[in-house]
Parts: structure tokens; sequence; C-alpha cells
């Protein structure tokens, strides 16, 4: 009898002991990681780890580390799936005073998931492509087009144009530029035809105007139908998709099929002309969202007075971001309308201010904001007809806000010689992570 409980004692503690045993795992973070990504491992017991006795890591391709923590991070450099172990000693249950050696293992799947991709599929000569990089690890990469221009490091979406035909192989690295593995892909660009009917769809030209054909117009509070004309030049056949912005908020989307690479005109459709129930100047101009611009897109501004005299014409000036600039003074062009600023860090960027206009700039003001903190004031003095004046600017970006994930970046610039200050040119730039 007494055998008997023994043996049945002795079983009832086998199945504890294996019941036990199961308890012991290892979890990671990410659950599917990528080739360069850290990975973090949490080992967990139903028995209290000795974390002060070590704690043993196999990594299953090779690497080993010993700590003591119950996580451990680790880079895998191949895909693969990898057989993931940590050794260590625990108390026992019940009370013992001897730690035990435990181990727990875990199959880890890693995989390349970063591509790149580009459109229009078939580029031909002088063409601007579109690339985008998918699934990489930071959000500052460097981009090699493979035809001889010098490398761009910037964001996750790109355009290049490509001035010879050829197949060029496009090299992108991860990690602003430090990753082992670079991520290639083939672009066959075609000579093919720039313009005419057979040549791919883009607007090569575009002129915004009132009825009269002007770009400025002063009209009474209240009046109707002051009407704003668009013509284009387009290339191709395919489908323009745009939206009419008035003082940058969306007036009127609209949608329409072009073919056949030729020149058309239509006016913005609505019934009673342009807003002038509010006094002061107004802005107008075009969103392409389809095709992308290869250009700025042309303003035209009314101004509805009520009561008081209008003001004088304003000067046409034409505003260019041109470069982002390092901490070390190396300028690297824009090629996005984006511009890279870490967090709790300085933005350095150029541009250049054209006069277009017979009149002179006697007295302008640059002002700079990002999500409406003001970050820059630059006082311009006399930018004669046709001058051009460059400018260097900065903005600060503060911590991040919770929930905030984009900010914007807006440069303005002001006539000062009126009353009040008139607003000549803004540019609209996207802020990106730099880490």
């Amino acid at each position: 009898m007494s055998k008997g409980m023994t043996k049945g004692a002795a079983s009832l503690l086998g199945l504890l002991t294996a019941a036990v045993a199961l308890r012991a795992a290892i979890t990671f973070v990410p659950s599917l990681p990528n080739v360069e990504q850290s990975v973090t491992f949490t080992v967990t017991d139903s028995l209290t780890i000795q974390t002060n006795l070590g704690v043993n890591w196999d990594f299953g391709d090779g690497s080993t580390t010993t700590g003591y923590s119950v996580n451990a991070t680790h880079v895998y450099l191949n895909t693969g799936t990898f057989t993931v172990r940590a050794a260590y000693m625990a108390m026992p249950a019940g009370g013992g005073q001897v730690p035990v050696p435990r181990t727990g293992q875990a199959l880890v799947a890693v995989s390349e998931r970063r591509a790149v991709t580009f459109s229009p599929g078939s580029p031909v000569v002088g063409q601007m492509v579109s690339f985008q990089a998918a699934n990489f690890l930071a959000p500052l990469i460097r981009w090699n087009f493979g035809d001889g221009t010098p490398p761009l490091t910037s964001g996750l979406n790109v355009t290049h144009t490509y001035r010879q035909p050829g197949a060029f192989p496009v090299t992108v690295l991860d990690n602003g530029g430090d990753s082992l593995f670079p991520i290639q892909v083939p672009v066959l660009v075609n000579a093919g035809e720039a313009t005419g009917p057979r040549a791919p769809f883009r607007v090569s030209y575009l002129v915004l105007r009132f009825e009269d054909g002007k770009s400025y117009k002063v009209v009474p509070k209240d009046s109707v139908g002051l009407k704003a004309w668009v013509d284009i030049k387009f290339e191709g056949s395919g489908l323009l998709q745009f939206d009419w912005l008035l003082d940058g908020a969306i007036l009127r989307q609209e949608t329409r099929t072009l073919t056949f690479a030729r020149q058309v005109s239509f006016d913005l459709p609505l019934a009673q002309g342009l807003p002038t129930l509010m006094p002061g100047l107004h802005s107008l101009t075009l969103r392409l969202r389809s095709p992308r611009p290869e250009f700025d897109l042309p303003v035209i501004r009314y101004f509805v007075t009520a009561g008081a005299a209008a003001p004088p014409t304003a000067p046409r000036v034409v505003m260019d971001i041109t470069a982002a600039v390092g901490l070390d003074g190396q300028s690297t062009p824009l090629i996005t309308n984006s511009l890279s600023v870490p967090v709790g860090g300085y933005g350095l960027f150029k541009g250049q201010l054209r006069n277009e206009s017979r009149s002179t700039v006697a007295l302008g003001l640059l002002r700079v904001t990002i999500d409406g903190r003001v970050s820059d004031l630059q006082v311009v003095r006399n930018i004669g007809p046709g001058e051009t004046r460059t400018f260097l600017t900065s903005v600060f970006r503060q911590s991040a806000k919770e929930g905030k994930t984009r900010e914007t970046i807006f440069v303005s610039f002001y006539d000062l010689s009126t009353k009040p200050p008139l607003l000549l040119v803004a540019r609209r730039m996207s802020v990106e992570d730099l880490p």
C-alpha cells in the first residue's frame, strides 16, 4: 500500500513538474522582425528567475551573450528561422533553497520586407519619376539613382528625373545610409516621346487668370460674376484631378479627362462667381493631385473693397526653397516639399526670392513659422525688378506633443510698404523626423 501511494505521488509530482516546465517561455518584440531590426527578447517563468546569477542567451545565429536581466536585444543580419534559448537558474517550487537550472526557447522568423517601388512603371527621358520606400526602419535613407548623380539623403518618398535612356539600378540604404544591406530596384528609362499624344501624361504649362486675362482684380463687396479661368497645355492622355484653393482652403474639387496632347481652358464653375463677402485680399490657386506638377503653380489675387480705397497692384514675387543646410554648412538640394528636423533641434534651409514685377519691393518681411509658432523674422530691403535675393533661415522643433504626428512649416513674404502688410508669396513644407 505504501509503495502504491509512493508511485502515485511520484507520478503526480512528475505531472506537476512537467506543467511547471511548460511555463518557461520567451516572448519577443517585434513579432515579425526584419533584417537589421533590433529585437527585444523577454524570458518568463512560473518560478522566480535568479537574474543575479546570470541569464545566458543563444540567439540561434551563432551569437550568444550573458546578462543580468530577463531582457536581451539582438539584431539579425540574415533572413531565416532561428531558435532562441535562454538558460538561467530559478528557485524551485515549494520553497526550496537551492536554485535549479531552467531553460526557455522560442522560434524567430526573420524576413526582408523592405522594398522600393516607382511610378510611372515605364518612364521616359525628362519625365519625373516618383519613388516610394516601404517598410524601412528609419525615416531618413540614402538614395542612389544609378545615373551618376550624387546620392541623396532624404525621406521615404522622393522624385528624380533621368536625362538619358538606359537601365539604372536604384540603390537605397536604410538608417540614413549606414545599412549593410542595399535594397535595389532596376529602372528602365526609354527615350520615348517627351511631347505629343503618345507621351506620358503630364501638365507642361498652366496659367491662372480672371476673365479679362489679368491676375489681379479689385471688386466691390458682395459683387457677383467674378470668374477665374485656367489655361492648361498637357502631353499624352490621362485623368486630371485638382483642387481650387481659395486662401489655402479647398473651394472645389474637380476631375477631368484630357486626351491627345492639346491646350484646354475652363473656368471655375461657381454660379455666383468667386465669393466677395469678406473685404480684403484673397488668393486663388490650384493643387494638382494627378498628375503631379513639375513646377510651382501660379497664384492670382483679388481685393474686395468695403468703401476704402483699393491697394495698388501687388508686386509679383516668386519664392523657391532650394536646399537643406547641415550644421557643417553642407547643402543638399530639396527634391521633395519636406524638411527633416530632429525633435528638439534646428532645421536649416535656404531659398530665393525673385521679383518678377516692374516695381521695387522697398521693404519686405520674411516670416517663418512651424505649427503656428514664429521661428524666424527677416527684413529684406530693396528687391529691384528682375532681382533675385537668396536667404538662409531656420526652424526650431520643440519636443513632440502626445498624439501629434505631423508638423507644418510656412515661409511667407510680406510687403511692409502697404497698410496692412500685403502677403506676396508663401510656401508650405512638411516636417519629417530625423533621428
